[in-house]
């Protein structure tokens, strides 16, 4: 998960030198009391009192209330901002990562129909975030 936002709102309020000035810009972010990812909660943490334009518990509805200029929002990867028109903030700087567990019960795990879906979502994930393999690959945790 990374930081954007639009042009318009870079051109009016500016670019972010670092995490220190993001405390002068205004965010679109999630309705508090409807957070259930810890990962989302990165803004209470960089950040005392910060202001927002728009909360939503939908990622879509911020990210569209980004790209019209509202503020800076925090989107994973998969929502593809870039091709609606949202500019990476401090991409170096401010990230949050999560992990993607699979559990299955060890008596099934050596199924073949068991390990054809672990090989499809795994090649699906790997196919469409290369930048998740930078590390640790992820048949190296899995006992399959």
């Amino acid at each position: 998960m990374h930081l954007y936002a639009s042009p318009e709102y870079l051109t009016r309020k500016g670019m972010p030198r670092d995490k220190a000035a993001l405390q002068d810009h205004v965010f679109v972010g999630y309705i508090a009391d409807l957070i259930q990812l810890d990962a989302v909660r990165w803004l209470d943490e960089a950040i005392k009192t910060p202001d927002f334009s728009f909360y939503s518990s939908s990622m879509l509805s911020q990210m569209f209330s980004a790209a019209a200029g509202g503020g800076i929002v925090m989107l994973p990867s998969f929502a593809r901002a870039q091709r609606f028109g949202l500019h990476p903030i401090l991409p170096n700087d401010v990230q949050v990562t999560r992990e993607i567990w699979l559990s299955c019960h060890h008596y099934l795990q050596r199924l073949p129909r068991i390990r054809a879906v672990v090989s499809f979502l795994t090649q699906a994930i790997e196919l469409d975030h290369p930048v998740w393999n930078a590390g640790a690959s992820m048949n190296e945790s899995r006992p399959f």
